[in-house]
């Protein structure tokens, strides 16, 4: 018989605004699969019992005290699930709060997984940019498998994977002291190195953003910035580290000043620079940084009134 019991992880923090409408697409998302949720309360400031209740879902929440960042907390769900006396599940799913599932989508994942021995772990699509078809250093990589709506890549977004058990106990876990971004492709890259490969499922779409309308992006741009010096000197050693910095300040980072220049975002602009000198300085795990931190609204006087 074959196992379609699938773990779902979702980290949250202060994501009251978009997890009931994620949870209330994981029903037909599943398909013929049998669904375990967890959520991972990453110190939220609000309660976010209430949006997980009006959605019927049943859910298992996870409450940290403290905000250690997304690694942690899809950490100590995944270890969690490996050390259960339950049933291993045939696969866990990476999700993050502002998905938006397509039907029978986790069915057809773990469908390619199963059919695919050699496949580590597998993505969806998004309508929104598709995935990139470049590997980290620009090459074309992605390559069409079969009837063509697999490819193979050399890093899956984090905001939906869904991963073998065993790859988790073959090459460890999500690398925390990232804190935030970056820590999925570190994984891939492990992944990648013990053997596994890594699909996109072109025709499998989900949505992804619904935070970016309510969110600022500030912290996004520091740890993005900052935690590509520890990515590539961990993944790439010193010299070729170099050469892959030396890309990504020349290409990605300069075409994102770009950008925020013509929008006039100054912001995201000192944002960035403050994460290059964080990343000089081999600054690691949460950030003191004023330019790090998540702004937000009416929430951060909930934080400041909760018991410490």
């Amino acid at each position: 018989m074959v196992n379609r019991t699938v773990d779902v992880i979702i980290v949250a923090s202060n994501s009251e605004e978009v997890i009931g409408p994620c949870l209330e697409t994981l029903q037909s998302a599943a398909g013929d699969c049998v669904l375990r949720v967890t959520v991972v309360d990453n110190a939220s400031a609000a309660d976010i019992s209430p949006y997980i209740a009006g959605t019927g879902v049943p859910v298992t929440v996870l409450r940290r005290p403290k905000n250690l960042g997304y690694a942690a907390g899809n950490n100590a769900a995944i270890r969690a699930i490996l050390d259960s006396s339950n049933p291993e599940p045939s696969a866990i799913l990476i999700l993050n709060p502002d998905v938006r599932l397509s039907p029978r989508s986790i069915e057809r994942l773990l469908r390619f997984l199963n059919e695919t021995p050699s496949c580590g772990a597998i993505s969806p699509t998004t309508p929104q940019r598709g995935h990139a078809t470049r590997s980290l250093w620009g090459w074309p990589i992605a390559q069409p498998r079969g009837d063509g709506s697999l490819a193979r890549t050399d890093r899956l977004p984090g905001f939906c994977m869904l991963v073998r058990p065993e790859v988790f106990r073959r090459v460890g876990l999500f690398d925390e002291t990232y804190f935030l971004y970056w820590e999925e492709v570190d994984f891939c890259l492990r992944a990648r190195k013990a053997g596994f490969d890594l699909l996109i499922a072109r025709f499998v779409p989900v949505t992804h953003g619904a935070e970016k309308e309510t969110r600022p992006k500030t912290h996004r741009t520091y740890y993005m910035w900052r935690n590509q010096f520890p990515f590539a000197m961990k993944n790439f050693g010193r010299i070729e580290g170099m050469v892959f910095l030396a890309r990504r300040l020349l290409v990605a980072n300069l075409l994102e000043i770009l950008r925020s220049l013509v929008r006039g975002e100054f912001r995201h602009i000192g944002c960035g620079f403050a994460g290059l000198a964080a990343g000089f300085r081999q600054e690691s795990g949460p950030s003191p940084s004023r330019f790090a931190a998540v702004d937000l609204g009416p929430l951060s006087r909930l934080r400041e009134r909760r018991p410490v």
